[in-house]
């Protein structure tokens, strides 16, 4: 009972805090380094499956079942086929992540929590999509919005914009900073 009250507030005061940051118009904005820090897993692949449904232990709990058929795991220990739970169901929290099958993803998340629960780092920050190479199908460029913040301290320059307003970065130069931030990190013995 006492875990179930505990799980109960929490999700209250992060629905609050969520959407007191949305009303307020402000972004979680977190740097492409910091999420890298903070991120438990970070994959690239194709989502499989999403399915809304219920926390197993705590069936009052709405939650969504994500699947990512993965192309690359930066960091983590994701298989071919990773799975992970989410707060919620995507369609009806508006400030929830929402996840499409066949969509094609870059995903910082955070470490899982004791409930089993993850959500990508910064929010949809966190949650980038991949454009494919329309002759391979293999990744090519990754959308970003904010993306002066996002790239603070980290030296890009081929940056290309897209219609939609994002700023386009190529995927293989953006893993690269990525495993370059990973491995600053072990060497100053911030990864855990």
């Amino acid at each position: 009972m006492k875990k179930l009250l505990f799980l109960a507030l929490f999700l209250l005061i992060f629905t609050v805090f969520i959407s007191h940051q949305k009303a307020e118009g402000r972004l979680l904005n977190v740097n492409l380094e910091k999420m890298t820090q903070i991120a438990g897993d970070i994959i690239a692949g194709k989502c499989v499956n999403v399915k809304p449904g219920f926390h197993p232990e705590y069936e009052n709990v709405k939650v969504t079942f994500i699947e990512i058929e993965t192309f690359d795991v930066i960091k983590g220990d994701g298989g071919h086929n990773f799975k992970f739970m989410q707060f919620g169901h995507g369609s009806e929290i508006a400030h929830l992540t929402k996840y499409k099958k066949n969509e094609k993803l870059l995903l910082f998340l955070y470490p899982k929590s004791r409930y089993g629960l993850t959500s990508p780092v910064g929010g949809a920050q966190g949650r980038l999509a991949i454009i494919p190479d329309l002759l391979t199908g293999k990744p090519k460029h990754v959308e970003v919005f904010n993306y002066k913040e996002f790239l603070k301290n980290a030296n890009v320059r081929s940056l290309r914009h897209s219609e939609n307003g994002a700023t386009l970065i190529d995927y293989k130069i953006l893993r690269n900073i990525i495993a370059d931030s990973l491995n600053k990190s072990k060497k100053n013995g911030d990864n855990k």
